[in-house]
């Protein structure tokens, strides 16, 4: 018996035969592939730009020093995310069961930005929750820290100080 150890494995993979394709068959093939290829890429590209988006936000969020100025509003990357999605902010309001006109007061900070609205950010652009409250957070205690007045009034609350009056 002949040794078929590697004749058995031989795989013809080019048409033949009665299984060629035609010419319109194997472009009409090859068109179709090719749209699938774009599509893919397609996605690929937008999930690649949101990852940005969200490495962005985790470096500022996680950067200690910040010099004043130097903020980046929540607002600034939804924008971002929206502009990556091809979306309105109206479009968005709508996708969370709101209003544009309720979204850009939570943006703008005239309302305050809750865990709920963090949870609808963090699952519509697939980011977690705890990104956007701590970037608001952070937002917060800079905006804080330059106004002298309201840092000020927080001076009382040293434990070094609480000690002094507290002992006898």
């Amino acid at each position: 018996m002949e040794n078929l150890k590697y004749n058995d494995y031989k795989v013809d993979i080019k048409p033949s035969g009665v299984n060629r394709l035609s010419k319109d068959k194997l472009a009409n093939l090859k068109s179709i592939a090719n749209e699938l290829a774009l599509t893919r890429l397609s996605a690929q590209k937008i999930k690649n730009e949101m990852l940005a988006i969200r490495y962005q936000m985790e470096s500022y969020a996680d950067n200690n020093c910040s010099e004043e100025g130097q903020i980046c509003t929540l607002e600034m990357f939804v924008e971002q995310f929206l502009q990556v999605l091809k979306l309105t902010k109206k479009r968005f309001a709508l996708a969370l069961n709101t209003t544009d006109g309720n979204l850009k007061k939570y943006l703008l900070g005239e309302r305050k930005f809750n865990i709920d609205l963090a949870m609808k950010f963090g699952h519509f652009f697939h980011t977690p929750p705890d990104l956007w409250l701590n970037i608001q957070a952070k937002n917060d205690l800079i905006l804080l820290s330059s106004n002298k007045d309201s840092y000020k009034k927080y001076a009382q609350y040293d434990y070094e100080l609480f000690s002094m009056v507290a002992e006898p």
